[in-house]
């Protein structure tokens, strides 16, 4: 991702979020150095994106969406594929993320692709109240996957 992407990033945000970030949330994500952000484009079009950070052997996904005429087409399932490997590269032993409590969808292909609930976040989200799930997806060790 880089900032000539972001009117398609915000268009994707506004339409996915109640809360969603601004231009200058992602700006400042984009400038810090433990940051990754991707976009997924067909063509010329942006249709889905995800942001990283990482913190010690933790990856947190801070952000991850994906354009509404393109949801149900295993476009986040396939970000999540890519998240896996980016992750690895940066010796991450595990991947976190916080989802809605409403948000079945997201949290049914979260399941689907490895990760469990691990704690319920009580008023979580500030704007609505709603309470959210941590989940973790841990990730194979490479030392031991060769043996």
């Amino acid at each position: 991702m880089v900032p000539l992407d972001l009117p398609a990033v915000m268009e994707i945000e506004q339409a996915s979020f109640s809360n969603p970030w601004t231009r200058r949330g992602f700006l400042a994500a984009l400038d810090q150095a433990n940051v990754a952000a991707y976009v997924c484009a067909l063509g010329r079009q942006v249709i889905a994106y995800f942001v990283l950070s990482f913190e010690g052997r933790e990856a947190h996904i801070m952000n991850l969406a994906v354009h509404p005429d393109y949801r149900r087409h295993g476009i986040a399932t396939d970000c999540l594929h890519f998240i896996d490997r980016v992750a690895q590269r940066w010796d991450s032993a595990q991947i976190s993320l916080e989802v809605e409590e409403s948000n079945l969808a997201a949290q049914l292909c979260y399941k689907k692709a490895g990760y469990r609930g691990t704690r319920v976040l009580r008023n979580y989200y500030p704007d609505t109240q709603e309470d959210g799930y941590r989940m973790v997806r841990k990730l194979p060790d490479p030392a031991r996957a060769t043996r």
